[in-house]
């Protein structure tokens, strides 16, 4: 399989405010891999991809990165940011960046091949038990280990029900559009780090978009799915609408102390009628959730090698765009005699052209990330722009109709005249309001 790009590992930094003993941090890591099966799992390719998850395995040791100046956030980041080999294990790495005596960056990364999102919280959780109280997390096995679930998987792969979930899927798949129409270019010279667009949502609006999911009686996740959806079908024109969102596997509570890659991806359809209210859509976005967590065990890239789906050229199959709604993350993990602080992390490599990532909490916050060849940083920001209005509208009037929903407020200016820019196309040139038609509306 060769080296893996840092599009699929996972990283996690933090910042440690005290005095760090490295040789007891080592036997910690030891001690953590010794419990986890996925730290001790490698992967070869004959004919197949085959998982090899070795009895034992001496841990990676902590490498002790010392500075002999102040090491920035960036540059911890570099330092960890190395390819990997994924018949080699473990797939694991931790470095301790020593930038003072009494200042370190804990850097732990792994493969997404071992691990979701879950198991950093538990790796860094089991980690800080292990060097506060040596011995007490190998003795706490957990109650269902990786490879059990794999075992499982291989045989429900073979089985009846996955062959008729497979004919679902084959059939739905057989009618989307094997890519979404954006009205950009593709620009392959500007190959980089994903573009990234923030916005924290007032208080008095995210507690509208609650009240709003409550009154339709859907989730906030199907809700912003939604919104997200119009503005995008209001973009192409296409009428029908299709991303990615990822959803756990971690359906037992034997499964949540276990470090492994338990997290599936699933496409979601929305179908856009002009004359339909945005309440109705929702509605039906909330029965294609459903369909699509029902189906929530076929792995995406099984389905993919079976059914072969129509795709573009040079293109993602099934979806190029991608949602998720999520809590805020859990703090710093909590270390006595420590003083912790997680390093936020750099743009990463793009996975898709387009995503939005909702992390929902008091104040909800709305993270756009884009590939630069499709997305300039300028589009990016007219995007941010129109799913707001969007966002906006809707919650005033959830019955406005698709052919209604405006992109900018009444009476905004030019797009080209808000951002100053040049070389848009016409497509941008002209106010977008509430009451004009067509994909973008009709030039003032």
């Amino acid at each position: 399989m060769g080296d893996a790009e840092n599009a699929y590992a996972v990283h996690a930094l933090w910042e440690i405010t005290g005095h760090l003993d490295h040789d007891r941090m080592v036997r910690a890591v030891q001690e953590v891999v010794d419990r986890h099966e996925a730290l001790r799992t490698s992967f070869l390719w004959d004919g197949g991809l085959f998982q090899l998850i070795h009895d034992a395995a001496p841990a990676p040791a902590p490498a002790l990165v010392t500075a002999t100046a102040y090491v920035d956030d960036a540059t911890c980041w570099e330092i960890v940011g190395q390819p990997w080999e994924t018949a080699s294990h473990p797939l694991m790495r931790v470095n301790v960046i020593r930038r003072s005596p009494m200042n370190h960056v804990l850097a732990v990364a792994m493969h997404h091949l071992i691990c979701d999102g879950p198991s950093v919280q538990i790796l860094i959780r089991d980690l800080v038990r292990a060097y506060v109280s040596p011995g007490t997390v190998q003795a706490d096995q957990p109650a269902l280990h990786f490879a059990d679930y794999a075992a499982w998987e291989a045989e429900w792969l073979v089985g009846e029900e996955y062959a008729r979930q497979r004919l679902d899927v084959h059939a739905e798949w057989a009618t989307a559009p094997p890519a979404i129409n954006f009205p950009l270019g593709w620009d392959a010279g500007a190959a980089g780090a994903e573009v990234v667009r923030t916005s924290r949502l007032a208080p008095e609006l995210s507690r509208r978009i609650d009240q709003l999911a409550r009154d339709l009686r859907v989730t906030i996740f199907t809700l912003m799915l939604t919104m997200f959806s119009a503005v995008l079908h209001r973009w192409t024109g296409d009428r029908t609408i299709v991303i990615g969102t990822p959803i756990s596997l971690r359906e037992s509570a034997d499964l949540d102390q276990t470090i492994g890659l338990l997290i599936n991806t699933v496409p979601i359809s929305t179908a856009w009628d002009e004359e339909a209210s945005f309440a109705d859509v929702v509605q039906a976005v909330q029965r294609s959730a459903g369909r699509a967590l029902e189906r929530r065990r076929c792995p995406f890239d099984q389905l993919v090698y079976d059914l072969r789906p129509p795709r573009a050229h040079g293109r993602a199959p099934v979806f190029q765009t991608f949602f998720s709604a999520v809590p805020e993350a859990e703090g710093a993990p909590l270390w006595p005699g420590f003083a912790v602080r997680q390093l936020p992390p750099p743009p990463a490599s793009p996975k898709f052209e387009l995503s939005c990532n909702v992390t929902v909490g008091d104040v909800h916050v709305v993270h756009l990330t884009a590939d630069p060849r499709r997305f300039s940083v300028p589009v990016l920001e007219i995007f941010q722009r129109h799913l707001r209005v969007v966002i906006e509208t809707l919650v005033d009037d959830p019955t406005t109709t698709v052919d209604r929903l405006p992109l900018v407020a009444a009476g905004g200016p030019v797009l080209a005249d808000m951002f100053g820019l040049d070389g848009l196309p016409d497509m941008y040139r002209f106010p977008l309001v509430t009451g004009t038609h067509g994909r973008f509306g009709g030039r003032a």
